[in-house]
């Protein structure tokens, strides 16, 4: 999925300060949904982890690292910061767990197309347009595939399968400037702004 991330951040425009939330890298299976938490990395979801850091680094100046609570995320920002060699602290942020995005998440199918947006994917949406550095820099979340899922999801009516689920580090962009609110995902951009100004839930 690399190569997707890759188009994601091809079409960020570099005249101005993005966001970029993503899902962990590659991890070992899961054998036992009790303790998927504790389910980490493997040595390849690290090496691509490290990888896409030194990817990022020939493009963006370090700004924000905000993970998930669970320890894969906080492995893969770990991993981007010593790929990309940003001094960066990782801020741990709940808003970025399965935990927090679950009502949203099961609640997807059955508000497609509705113009409310939830309150918990609006706290997603705040929590990386807030704090925005200078032109280039670039602010990265680590998260999980729901998370990813349901953002996209509800902002472009997008419903999610075996045939498009959001792979390891796989995720979207997000930046406003003074036209709008931009979302670019899977090789398009998308203007979001009237999803998210006065229609949420």
């Amino acid at each position: 999925m690399m190569h997707l991330l890759k188009q994601t951040l091809d079409l960020i425009p570099p005249d101005q300060p993005c966001a970029l939330l993503i899902r962990h890298s590659a991890r070992d299976p899961i054998v036992d949904w009790d303790r998927s938490d504790m389910v980490g990395l493997t040595e390849q979801g690290v090496e691509q982890a490290e990888g896409l850091g030194n990817l990022i680094a020939e493009r963006f100046k370090p700004g924000r690292v905000v993970s998930s609570t669970v320890g894969r995320c906080v492995e893969t920002a770990a991993a981007i910061l010593r790929g990309a060699n940003w001094p960066v602290t990782v801020i741990i942020d709940q808003r970025l767990s399965h935990t927090y995005i679950q009502e949203a998440w099961v609640g997807l199918a059955d508000s497609l197309y509705s113009p409310l947006v939830p309150p918990e994917v609006q706290q997603i949406v705040d929590l990386m347009l807030t704090g925005y550095g200078s032109a280039g820099h670039l602010d990265l979340f680590i998260t999980h595939d729901t998370v990813v899922g349901s953002v996209v999801g509800y902002l472009l009516d997008e419903i999610f399968d075996e045939r498009n689920w959001p792979g390891f580090l796989e995720g979207f962009a997000l930046w406003k400037n003074s036209s709008g609110i931009y979302l670019a995902w899977r090789e398009k951009v998308y203007e979001v702004s009237a999803r998210l100004n006065g229609r949420s839930s």
